[in-house]
């Protein structure tokens, strides 16, 4: 009849159906699968990583994934874990990282050169001091595999934000609280010794991922080793040098004429240094400044000039 408001029982979606509606939840085998083919990926770029930063062997395997509200996925851990809350330009503005502190303990006894017979006889104790510092060191180079994973990145590496122990992120809230995210488990082997680690990634950012082609990564790598294969077995007369450019910190001629053996002048901007490879006088490689142990060493991080032409130009260079 006009004039008479007609009322309907509605009852609101199940939080699950509209989770699934509004993609912000997958079906069990398609997160399966993007989580074991990033799983893979980091079992082939992480390795490397370790060796240049560390100088040490790890094996990487991807173990399982689990899916689940960030708060009932937090409460499932029972070993000690920190972890950083991170973003990545272009992929997730909010995701975190972490690594059990057995694999702390583990990486810092090995890095001290301890005998591996103990190491095993380590236990999931809180972390010292020292060890949260390389907790933090150890998050930072899982982190900078993701960039190279997804395909939609633009070569930069996640940035860190706060950092937090498991007991942290049990009894407090945060923005993927309320959430469906998904865990990525993985281990990390050194010297027969596994340990944890893991990605907690927002199943909405998860089912929009585009990771790379390994088949595409390989031609890649293949396309640089045809292009030094022809010189490969000819002898050159190559001057290679190093050149540092690093601004120190500040200091006045009275300081200057006054430094003794031994002392230090620490770096202006430490994230600011760079090395320039270059051969006949030709730059070839910009390069990361870092170091290992007692050793100074160089990260090669971007290409300058290697096509075919320049190669065969500064080869014959005399």
């Amino acid at each position: 009849m006009r004039g008479q408001s007609i009322h309907k029982n509605t009852s609101p979606l199940h939080p699950i159906l509209l989770a699934r509606l509004t993609g912000k939840l997958g079906d069990k085998k398609t997160i399966e699968k993007i989580s074991s083919s990033l799983g893979y990926l980091y079992k082939k770029f992480l390795p490397k990583i370790f060796k240049e930063k560390m100088d040490l062997d790890v094996d990487i395997s991807y173990t399982s994934c689990q899916s689940g509200k960030f708060s009932h996925i937090i409460h499932s851990f029972k070993e000690n874990f920190v972890f950083s809350q991170a973003s990545l330009s272009s992929w997730s503005s909010n995701f975190f990282i972490g690594c059990s502190n057995n694999l702390v303990i583990t990486l810092l006894e090995n890095l001290l050169g301890a005998s591996h017979e103990t190491i095993p006889q380590l236990y999931n104790r809180s972390l010292s001091t020292v060890e949260k510092k390389l907790a933090k060191r150890t998050i930072a180079q899982i982190s900078a595999v993701l960039n190279q994973c997804i395909s939609t990145t633009q070569e930069s590496s996640p940035n860190l934000e706060d950092f937090y122990d498991i007991d942290y992120l049990k009894k407090n809230t945060n923005r993927l609280s309320n959430e469906f995210v998904t865990t990525i488990n993985m281990n990390m082997t050194i010297e027969n010794v596994a340990s944890s680690f893991v990605l907690i990634i927002p199943q909405e950012t998860l089912l929009k991922t585009t990771l790379i082609s390994l088949s595409s990564q390989n031609k890649s790598e293949n396309q640089s080793e045809d292009l030094i294969d022809p010189f490969a077995r000819k002898t050159y007369q190559l001057n290679v040098n190093i050149d540092t450019r690093i601004n120190l910190k500040k200091t006045t001629l009275k300081d200057v004429v006054t430094l003794k053996i031994g002392q230090v002048i620490p770096f202006l901007h430490r994230e600011k240094t760079c090395a320039i490879l270059s051969a006949n006088g030709k730059e070839i490689y910009s390069c990361e400044l870092g170091r290992v142990g007692k050793n100074y060493t160089i990260r090669i991080t971007d290409r300058i000039n290697f096509d075919q032409k320049s190669l065969k130009n500064f080869l014959h260079k005399r």
